[in-house]
């Protein structure tokens, strides 16, 4: 507990900070003064597949109280609440219908609280309700570019609109406001 293997998300709001471990298949909770104060996830170090369980998460974004995890092998998100470290749902499953994710590598949360997670593999973004996991719809587009493979996603506040690093064309892509 308070060491790394292969840190690879984190989000520091609130006072508190949690970073996403994917070769220990947890996120661990610190105080912004560096004080471990949770796990979610394994505390051993195992993947697995069950509701408090993670495979590789890759990223996290706080919204309104909650913590999304983005769980990369396990082929979906989950929140989990910022102040009772429990976890609440998740949504998703391996594919590429609506609402199935591959390889979901990074979340963000827009202006209006739609939660958006970059897939690496289905190269797009699918959106979903947070507060509900119901799935909303996708994009995989940006000015009229094809995503390649997004790797990372921001919500970038003045430009009212989300940042992909795409990796599949070694660019970072803006969707801003009216833009599909």
């Amino acid at each position: 507990i308070g060491e790394f293997n292969l840190p690879f998300g984190l989000e520091a709001k609130n006072g508190r900070v949690w970073v996403a471990e994917q070769s220990n298949h947890r996120v661990q909770v610190f105080s912004t003064g560096g004080v471990h104060q949770a796990t979610l996830g394994s505390l051993q170090g195992i993947p697995g597949a069950g509701n408090t369980q993670f495979n590789s998460p890759s990223d996290v974004v706080l919204i309104d109280g909650e913590v999304v995890v983005a769980d990369l092998s396990n082929a979906r998100w989950s929140a989990w609440s910022a102040s009772t470290d429990s976890w609440l749902r998740s949504a998703g499953s391996l594919g590429l219908g609506d609402g199935q994710l591959r390889f979901p590598v990074g979340v963000a949360v827009d202006g209006e609280g739609i939660l958006h997670v970059a897939e690496s593999t289905n190269a797009r973004v699918s959106m979903f309700d947070s507060t509900n996991g119901d799935f909303l719809g996708t994009w995989d587009t940006v000015a009229g570019n094809a995503l390649g493979t997004p790797a990372r996603i921001k919500y970038i506040p003045w430009l009212d609109g989300m940042a992909v690093a795409d990796g599949g064309t070694l660019r970072i892509k803006a969707l801003g406001e009216g833009e599909d």
